[in-house]
């Protein structure tokens, strides 16, 4: 008598697959040797896969707005895309003049142009190697066949320029304190109607090796003795002061006594190879070399 239990058993044996599949023990070696001998295949690399990511300002500022994309890969970190780099010069209307400020002192001198013919001007920047007060100031401006009316060294904020006739006003934007005692602003205003050609100087970083070309007050911010007075100390302790900020003593000069004590012209000044550390220090001057200090010294206090 059959059971439901052998009727399964036949009908399994029946449809197996593998049922007449017999080990071939002598053959299997062969085979695993045949596998161990066969590299493997690359294994396929797999895409990142890029999500797109717009902040949502970006969607109800309009089409018309650039805005900064964030391409982000689920596996490789994010890589950002957005606009070219910043501007070289800002520009805003104030009045009967367009304001200008560099923002960038290290920018193509083409771009400077560019930024400047897109408002109409017609004006050369150059950027010359300046000492840290005077980087990303203006420090001088002129115009081809002009004559320079007002002098600079006044301290003024504003500088004439005549030219074909006419007076041009170039208005200095005040900067508060960065200058220290030398003539520079943290930009300029210029007449909206202006048609002629201008120059202006604006400082820029040394690169590396290059001297000064411009060189600010070294008590002035940014510069290697700022904030300190050096003005009748003595010549030992300015030694010392200079060697606490890590700056170099180029030379010294001195000065005849007489009415030149409190604002001695430059060709008065004698060079001298050394000073006493009694002596007093009446003016210090920043050399073209980085971080080096040329000392005006007298054997008397300065008056005033």
């Amino acid at each position: 008598m059959n059971t439901d239990i052998d009727q399964l058993k036949t009908m399994l044996q029946a449809y197996d697959p593998a049922g007449n599949v017999h080990v071939d023990h002598a053959g299997m070696g062969e085979t695993l040797h045949d596998i161990l001998r066969t590299p493997p295949a690359p294994a396929r690399r797999r895409r990142p896969r890029w999500r797109l990511l717009v902040p949502a300002a970006a969607m109800l500022a309009g089409a018309g707005l650039a805005t900064s994309v964030v391409l982000q890969p689920q596996e490789v970190g994010p890589v950002r895309v957005g606009p070219a780099a910043a501007e070289a010069l800002t520009f805003s209307k104030k009045g009967g003049a367009i304001e200008v400020r560099i923002v960038d002192p290290n920018a193509d001198p083409a771009r400077y142009r560019a930024e400047f013919a897109a408002q109409g001007l017609d004006v050369e920047l150059k950027m010359a190697a300046s000492s840290p007060s005077l980087v990303g100031k203006m420090i001088d401006v002129s115009s081809p066949g002009g004559i320079q009316v007002m002098d600079i060294n006044t301290m003024s904020t504003k500088v004439e320029i005549e030219r074909d006739g006419r007076t041009i006003p170039i208005e200095l934007i005040k900067d508060d304190g960065g200058c220290g005692n030398t003539w520079c602003g943290a930009g300029a205003r210029i007449p909206k109607d202006l048609h002629i050609p201008l120059h202006f100087t604006f400082g820029r970083p040394p690169r590396p090796g290059e001297r000064y070309e411009f060189r600010g007050e070294p008590t002035a911010q940014g510069e290697v003795l700022q904030g300190l007075t050096v003005k009748n100390r003595t010549v030992a302790e300015v030694r010392k002061l200079l060697r606490e900020r890590g700056a170099t003593l180029g030379h010294y000069f001195t000065i005849p006594p007489g009415p030149l004590d409190d604002n001695p012209d430059e060709s008065a000044q004698k060079p001298i190879d050394t000073a006493p550390d009694g002596w007093y220090v009446h003016q210090a001057f920043l050399e073209d070399a980085p971080k080096t200090i040329d000392l005006l010294v007298a054997p008397w206090p300065a008056t005033s």
